[in-house]
């Protein structure tokens, strides 16, 4: 029997069940409006699926073949081998886990879910896989992004990081393409899973570009070091070169570098970059036109150029995190759904500050930061001082590991604020959490908080030497 148009008509349809389309979904529905979502593909999106969560316990993983081999020098004899067919299954029982929270979490907000495509054919209008047409007042987008492949001949032979997830066997040997968070990650991860991974990247300013250049410096030399290459572990190399093309030869693949270097292995993984995942959403039935790129354009209410029609998180190009999309889902509902706070007003959920965003890159040792690395700071203020501590954690008091932590403090000379921290090391992403708030703070508060000893954050709060002045010049 078919749908009444009150049936079919919700006060807000959101296209994308990602960490900001569930949240937007459930949080509308709170409020009493009529809600529903549409997703083909998995309740979640990327971080819960392919992303952040599934690689962050490839990350711990990874981790155990540096914890096995310390072991010893604490008395422990440990016999270690890897099945990479029980992480694999393990990590996909987790996530059908999570998806179940998803669906349930719906469920109990009452939120309409289908499970298909969904594209716009008005304003107002959405076409569902089905042949099915639903109105709603107001349509949010949140489809997110996608991962890219580089522009090269044979580039179809390459490997995505969605793939990585689900690979039937180990590779023996790994090209990565790329230098940024996730090119970064998966070759640090497996190279510790026994894999030989050679990091290509177009010059040497590629490796995670954007980061402050000590930082990244002090993690490539780890990465590269000798310390890091033991039988128990796959070899790590990066190389500066750019690729001609890909060819398959069976199950080995060979990439011609334009010196005309061949190398050759059996998997090669597309890092490249990640861009809005907008195919056949029917943008062009609604007269929106991706910006130069490839995003969606967004007013302060995340109204796109068309009426009615809202997007968030990543496919509108902002920083590419789930708490980002998440918040930006907060903020949309208490704008477009509450009469509490008027939407040209200060809102309950503020504006994010993108430089109090707290970063982290889950390489192993992980990177941590936050606020602005040295040379944006040198560039905004007169004269900065920067604090440093390199030191080896106590952990390795008794291994024969050289690896390093670094952090690394910037303050503005003239108020004495601290304006970035950056720290390389273990449990970097944990302590950087916590760091975050602190932007803003003044350097002799930090001084007068009383250290937890022994740990290595208190390296954070004794960081009283002498510090490096850099003025503008």
């Amino acid at each position: 029997m078919p749908k009444t148009e009150a049936e079919t008509h919700f006060d807000l349809f959101v296209i994308g069940a990602g960490s900001g389309g569930v949240r937007a979904a459930r949080k509308a529905s709170a409020l009493g409006k009529k809600t529903a979502i549409a997703e083909q593909r998995f309740l979640g999106g990327t971080c819960v699926n392919v992303g952040c969560v599934p690689k962050k316990l490839f990350s711990y993983a990874a981790e155990f073949s540096k914890l096995f081999q310390d072991a010893k020098s604490f008395g422990w004899q440990v016999e270690a081998r890897f099945d990479w067919n029980i992480l694999r299954d393990n990590k996909t029982k987790e996530i059908e886990r999570l998806n179940n929270i998803y669906q349930q979490l719906l469920d109990s907000a009452n939120v309409t879910l289908f499970s298909e495509t969904a594209k716009l054919i008005g304003n107002n209008k959405i076409q569902l896989a089905s042949g099915a047409i639903i109105t709603a007042d107001k349509i949010l987008l949140a489809t997110g992004g996608k991962a890219l492949l580089p522009e090269i001949a044979g580039s179809q032979h390459c490997l995505l990081s969605d793939d990585l997830f689900y690979l039937p066997a180990l590779p023996k040997k790994m090209l990565v393409i790329g230098g940024g968070y996730i090119g970064t990650e998966f070759a640090s991860i497996f190279s510790l899973l026994g894999v030989q991974v050679t990091q290509i990247l177009r010059e040497e300013k590629s490796f995670l570009r954007g980061f402050d250049t000590e930082i990244i410096e002090h993690l490539r030399q780890i990465l590269v070091s000798s310390d890091a290459q033991t039988a128990e572990m796959g070899k790590f190399q990066q190389i500066y070169a750019q690729i001609a093309r890909i060819e398959k030869n069976n199950d080995t693949l060979n990439v011609t570098l334009k010196d005309g270097t061949i190398w050759q292995g059996d998997a090669v993984l597309s890092a490249v970059g990640r861009g809005a995942n907008i195919i056949d959403l029917g943008l062009e039935n609604v007269g929106i036109t991706p910006n130069a790129k490839g995003f969606l354009s967004v007013d302060d209410t995340f109204q796109t150029s068309a009426p009615h029609i809202y997007a968030i998180g990543d496919m509108i190009g902002t920083t590419a995190l789930t708490p980002i999309a998440i918040r930006q889902a907060m903020i949309f509902v208490q704008q477009q759904f509450t009469d509490a706070v008027p939407i040209q007003q200060a809102h309950l959920f503020p504006a994010i500050d993108e430089v109090k965003i707290p970063k982290a890159v889950f390489s192993l040792p992980p990177i941590g930061v936050v606020g602005l690395t040295q040379a944006q700071a040198a560039a905004q203020y007169a004269t900065i001082r920067i604090y440093r501590s390199q030191f080896r954690a106590m952990k390795h008091s008794l291994t024969n590991r050289a690896e390093k932590i670094l952090m690394k403090l910037i303050v503005n000379d003239q108020d004495d604020c601290i304006v970035g921290c950056h720290i390389v090391g273990s449990d970097a992403a944990e302590m950087i959490q916590l760091v975050a708030p602190l932007m803003g703070m003044r350097k002799t508060e930090l001084d007068n908080v009383i250290p937890l000893h022994p740990t290595s954050a208190e390296e954070l709060v004794t960081l009283h030497g002498t510090p490096e002045i850099i003025s503008a010049s």
